[in-house]
């Protein structure tokens, strides 16, 4: 049970296992860490799934063993994302990498509040 020899091995809110070995099945993906003091509430999770339900294809967040839908703002607020969690952003078809490359860019600027909210998405209302 010790594996304290192996610093490399990750922790709970460390890299995401679906990196890695397994990361082959995307055609775009990109790593993310959750920056908000408060994790994510409902606003950042309406402006990810405001960019990926742009996109022509899926983008889907994926979160130690869990995948979600990233245009559906209920099952991103039901991963329950921390502060320091790890998130890969990610499409299997290469027409999303534009929407997976935008949503990474929310999450490396802590979901700016200057960033329009379009109240008229469908997920919102």
């Amino acid at each position: 049970m010790s594996d304290t020899g192996h610093p490399s091995q990750p922790g709970p809110s460390s890299e995401p296992s679906a990196g890695g070995e397994s990361s082959h099945r995307w055609a775009a993906c990109e790593e993310v860490e959750v920056l908000a003091a408060d994790g994510l509430h409902i606003r950042p999770c309406s402006l990810i799934a405001r960019v990926a339900a742009s996109a022509p294809e899926p983008v889907t967040l994926v979160v130690g063993d869990s995948e979600v839908e990233a245009s559906s703002i209920f099952e991103l607020m039901a991963l329950g994302l921390e502060q320091g969690t790890a998130v890969m952003v990610a499409a299997r078809d290469a027409s999303a990498a534009e929407a997976v490359s935008q949503i990474a860019e929310l999450f490396r600027a802590d979901f700016p509040a200057d960033e329009p909210l379009d109240v008229g998405d469908p997920e919102i209302s």
